[in-house]
């Protein structure tokens, strides 16, 4: 094998130094083949080397194994898992070989660093590093949440009118937020649901399958539905839709506030106008829009303000009023 990558990496010009481990001590099962041992592996890389004319080099697993190893190597090399382990790093670089530190996958690159000083301390400048990629460790947990943090950083230029409109509607709800979705979107919808909750907001989850046979009973017509979807394409939800909508109506605008309900009661208690010998319905309806209290208002809101203040229209045309009436146009 050795002969041949010889052959190959002269063809190509190519740098070569044959790594063979006499001693595989990182074997996972008792049972497993770990090499020919370190007296016997030396004679066989010694042998490749003097024969083939390149440089050997292999893994030292053991500061009682530095020395024999320096005789032969060209290059010693500490495994990743004993890239930590100050002794042998010490021991290998002051024999004055070139010393190559494989990095454990547990370790972060720039941790690296410190074995690098341990070899360092020694004198000896002729040091390698080898990555060994990461796994389990702060690295890790770094390239996540950088992926994360683009992610949401990717967010912010599709902020637009439509976000504007479903945070009023959250706002200005009055009754409960119901989440739904399906799959990993049922998941997202949950948590939405249960921090609502917890930051002072009524919210509850329905599964959109338990919602279709039935459990769309529960809503009330204050209450904002909330379909969380990927592709907004989910058959389940796309089902539901019909019936939410049927089933959920927006709240009503509230055209009267405290101050304009008290003035269109006044209204209703004054005189009536000229040629009328009471106020109705649609004159106090169409009053308060010349007035400009407010843009427009139909008939059935001013009889609606006019119940709640249990305000009558039945009176005289100098504007009195009974209370307990209802009223008419």
């Amino acid at each position: 094998m050795a002969a041949r990558l010889r052959e190959i990496t002269s063809a190509l010009d190519v740098p070569f130094i044959f790594k063979a481990s006499y001693d595989k001590a990182n074997r996972t099962s008792i049972r497993s083949f770990r090499g020919p041992g370190l007296e016997r592996g030396l004679e066989i890389l010694a042998r490749i080397r003097r024969e083939l004319g390149v440089a050997v080099t292999s893994d030292v697993h053991e500061v009682g194994h530095v020395g024999p190893a320096a005789e032969v190597l060209d290059l010693l090399q500490i495994p990743a898992f004993l890239c930590r382990q100050t002794d042998l790093i010490v021991a290998a670089a002051a024999t004055g070989r070139p010393v190559n530190i494989k990095k454990g996958q547990f370790l972060a690159p720039g941790d690296l660093v410190h074995a690098v000083e341990k070899a360092r301390s020694t004198g000896n400048r002729d040091l390698l590093v080898t990555e060994r990629g990461t796994s389990g460790s702060r690295e890790t947990a770094r390239k996540v949440l950088e992926t994360e943090a683009e992610a949401v950083a990717a967010l912010i230029p599709r902020l637009d009118h439509g976000f504007d409109q479903a945070i009023e509607l959250l706002v200005s709800c009055t009754g409960r937020v119901v989440l739904t979705g399906m799959g990993k979107s049922g998941i997202i919808a949950r948590k939405i649901a249960a921090t609502l909750s917890s930051t002072g907001t009524p919210a509850l989850f329905v599964h959109p399958a338990d919602a279709i046979h039935g459990d769309l009973g529960m809503l009330a017509e204050r209450d904002l539905a909330v379909a969380v979807s990927n592709s907004g394409e989910t058959h389940e939800l796309v089902r539901l839709l019909p019936t939410l909508k049927r089933r959920v109506r927006p709240s009503r605008k509230v055209i009267f506030d405290g101050v304009l309900e008290a003035r269109l009661v006044a209204l209703a208690c004054s005189p009536a106008p000229p040629g009328r010998t009471r106020w109705t319905l649609r004159l106090l309806a169409e009053k308060v829009v010349e007035l400009g209290w407010v843009g427009r208002v139909s008939v059935m809101t001013v009889q609606r303000t006019l119940k709640k203040t249990n305000c009558s229209l039945i009176g005289r045309s100098t504007g009195g009023s009974h209370p307990g009436a209802a009223p008419h146009s």
